[in-house]
């Protein structure tokens, strides 16, 4: 698509097109902070590789340059997910344990403090024990504040076609699942003991 042509005006308007996709996807690259660590280059081959399987599947594309500029986007989105989604646990993981370290050291921490911890630390654990895509579907939801629309184009960009309402079906069910998982979790736990 992007390649050698030898009519020149056609020629000419594919540079244009990869000049403005190129600074597009650097921009982007800005806004969600990866900047440095991905070329707007490597975003517009993948964007490139997607709408090359997509016309393969017989999908009508009527707007490449659009359409390459969403899927380029979504995929800058995904690379942000996978890199944050860990930094995300491990801090948390490390502000629950130098949280529970100053718990354990002070007295002058309230009673409803101690629960909160508590409380965050037992949703942690809750969250961990769903099922991957369970995790994907709510981190895109509530940490990404994602929409619904949003998340239906995203799936739509990997090739899978879920419609809103399917979407809010799955993240109703993920809620009530871990629900479940963390009502489970707060029978197991001792019970409190008595003031003295």
């Amino acid at each position: 698509m992007l390649g050698f042509t030898p009519n020149r005006s056609l020629h000419k308007q594919l540079k244009q097109m990869y000049a403005r996709l190129v600074i597009f996807f650097r921009l982007r690259l800005a806004q969600v902070g990866l900047k440095g660590r991905y070329q707007p280059e490597e975003i517009l081959s993948e964007a490139v590789l997607r709408l090359e399987h997509a016309l393969k599947m017989g999908k009508n594309i009527y707007n490449q340059e659009a359409w390459l500029k969403t899927t380029g986007f979504f995929y800058i989105l995904e690379l942000r997910r996978h890199e944050t989604k860990f930094t995300t646990l491990n801090i948390d993981v490390s502000e629950i344990s130098s949280k529970s370290l100053c718990i354990q050291n002070s007295h002058t921490i309230g009673v409803e403090q101690l629960e909160t911890e508590e409380t965050y630390k037992l949703l942690g654990n809750s969250i961990l024990e769903l099922q991957a895509s369970e995790r994907e579907l709510l981190v895109m939801r509530f940490f990404d504040n994602m929409s619904w629309n949003d998340i239906a184009q995203f799936y739509a960009s990997r090739g899978k076609n879920i419609s809103v309402t399917t979407l809010r079906q799955r993240g109703s069910r993920v809620l009530k699942c871990l629900r479940k998982v963390y009502r489970n979790k707060m029978r197991l736990l001792p019970p409190d003991k008595p003031d003295v």
